[in-house]
Order: structure tokens, then C-alpha cells, then sequence
């Protein structure tokens, strides 16, 4: 199992001298338009740490720690189902992305 950060830069202070496998530092505020383009980098960071797992002969999990604005659930949740149903790769959220899916 592999490690990710994602985070604001207020978020990541939160988690200093804490270790992680990846790092994303995401804006506290994003635009529609910006929204595909931050999905994208934050599904090729857990592309790259699956390839990882996969690498050492692993199951692909992801577990991902969260310190975003909202603007990143659903981000997030359309994410890790897509990925677990199309690539297999399991990714772990925060207990509050469960409790309404």
C-alpha cells in the first residue's frame, strides 16, 4: 500500500514531518474549467504509486490523505470509484467520503 498527500498549502502544514509515498499540493480554490486538469494529475500521482504496488507484486492500494477544500470531493469520489471499477486500483479515502456513497 502506498501513501498520497492531498493537500493545500494551509492543509500540508498540518501534516509536517509526516512521511508519504506523493505529495500533491492542489489550490484551496479551483474553477470549473481547472477541475478536469487537477482530476488528471491527481489520477496520474495514483497511476505512478499503483505502478508501484504492482511493481512489487502488490495489490494497487492507495491510501490518500485528505486536507483540500471541498471543491476536491467530488473530485476525489468520482476518482476512486472510476479507478476501482476501469484499473483495479483500490484508493482508500477519508472515513467522511463514505458516508454517502
Amino acid at each position: 500500500m502506498k501513501t498520497l498527500l492531498l493537500a493545500t498549502n494551509k492543509g500540508m502544514q498540518k501534516h509536517v514531518g509526516e512521511e508519504f509515498d506523493d505529495i500533491h499540493e492542489v489550490p484551496a480554490i479551483i474553477t470549473l474549467d481547472e477541475m478536469q486538469g487537477q482530476a488528471n494529475l491527481i489520477r496520474n500521482k495514483i497511476r505512478y504509486l499503483a505502478s508501484l504496488d504492482i511493481k512489487d507484486n502488490l495489490d494497487p492500494i492507495i491510501n490518500v490523505t485528505v486536507e483540500t477544500t471541498p471543491f476536491f470531493d467530488v473530485i476525489l469520489v468520482s476518482l476512486s470509484d472510476m479507478m476501482k471499477k476501469e484499473e483495479k486500483i483500490e484508493i482508500i479515502l477519508p472515513e467522511r467520503y463514505n458516508k454517502n456513497r
